[in-house]
């Protein structure tokens, strides 16, 4: 799967994500640029950027995808997880 595909994954996700925050108590987002996993308990630590995207707090960038039930990445196990992230990543900040 090509970084493409996944793009909307990445935008306009914020207020989803505090839907999905708010109804299962935690969320798992994976920055692209870092490259990291980030649980979040509240919505209210989440930075949103005015596009409705979800920014990074480490790294400031609003590359971030939330793992929720039926995404590509909640099915995925730890290593193949990682390689796609590290896959995106390359094409979005090093190709």
């Amino acid at each position: 799967m090509s970084f493409i595909n996944y793009e909307p994954k990445f935008k306009n996700n914020a207020a989803t994500t505090k839907v999905y925050l708010d109804k299962y108590r935690s969320i798992d987002i994976i920055c692209i640029k870092c490259k990291c996993t980030y649980r979040y308990f509240s919505s209210a630590h989440i930075d949103v950027t005015k596009e409705n995207r979800i920014c990074c707090q480490v790294c400031k960038h609003n590359v971030m995808v939330p793992i929720t039930a039926g995404s590509i990445l909640s099915d995925m196990e730890g290593d193949e997880r990682k390689e796609l992230i590290s896959k995106w990543h390359y094409d979005m900040f090093q190709s």
